[in-house]
């Protein structure tokens, strides 16, 4: 596993080779059809009574059963068994899972062009949600006809935006007990910040890499916790995008 001191981010030397724009489609459906089932099971509790459960209960097998047959061989079992699950059922897990699919679909989708621009890491906004669920196919649509965007963006541009997130998540991954002293931690954290902000990649404030306008130094516990686990989604989406890690339950998060 990369130190994550010695092993900065900032490496324009990885080759990369996208996966073909099919495969890539297809899992965002995949992540649009997990988040389809935590949006039921969200909507059985804010109501809560028996006529809204069989609803949703309905809504479920429906959605699962469309999957089992337009899916199949892009789920993996543990994704299967999310959608398997009776409604009513569901862990807390499992639904801030189904939730945080949106934001790997976010990034696959905007790797396709669906989505114009990807923001600082935060969780997609109504809009963008909005559009990845008009765009894909749910019960009963057939997967195989659906109309493929016209190609992926530039290889290039892609390279750039997996740099950008690969970069937040190491700010996020990195604490006191990973440097000798705290100033050697800041002094790294302001080198990687000002490098970061030489090539464009992001910009420097007060020393460190600049959240929403302000550095991320001053963030709250809850906020920092929440900038590790969305940045680590979409580092890990691109990093499979271009072709890292055998599958997408074994994609890797800093690259040799």
């Amino acid at each position: 596993m990369p130190d994550p001191i010695t092993d900065l981010p900032l490496d324009d030397s990885i080759d990369i080779n996208l996966r073909p724009l099919d495969e890539i489609v297809r899992r965002a459906i995949v992540l649009v059809t997990l988040a389809r089932r935590g949006s039921i099971e969200s909507s059985k509790s804010e109501e809560g009574n028996d006529v809204d459960l069989y609803a949703a209960e309905t809504d479920r097998f429906e959605l699962y059963s469309w999957a089992r047959r337009e899916l199949s061989t892009n789920l993996y079992e543990d994704e299967m068994q999310v959608l398997r699950t009776e409604a009513g059922s569901m862990s807390p897990d499992t639904l801030d899972h189904c939730s945080e699919a949106l934001i790997a679909a976010e990034t696959l989708c905007w790797s396709f062009g669906l989505i114009d621009q990807l923001p600082e890491p935060s969780f997609p906004s109504s809009s963008s949600v909005e559009r990845m669920l008009r765009w894909a196919p749910e019960p009963w649509a057939d997967i195989d006809s659906i109309r493929l965007p016209h190609d992926m963006r530039d290889e290039a541009l892609i390279a750039q935006e997996r740099e950008r997130r690969e970069l937040w998540s190491w700010r996020a991954t990195v604490r006191a007990e990973d440097a000798t002293s705290p100033g050697e931690l800041r002094a790294i954290i302001c080198k990687t910040a000002k490098e970061a902000d030489d090539a464009s990649l992001l910009t420097m404030l007060d020393g460190d890499f600049s959240y929403f306008g302000e550095p991320v130094s001053n963030l709250s516990a809850d906020r920092f916790a929440e900038l590790g686990g969305i940045s680590l989604a979409q580092v890990t989406s691109l990093n499979w995008a271009c072709g890292f890690g055998d599958s997408w339950d074994s994609i890797p998060l800093f690259l040799d």
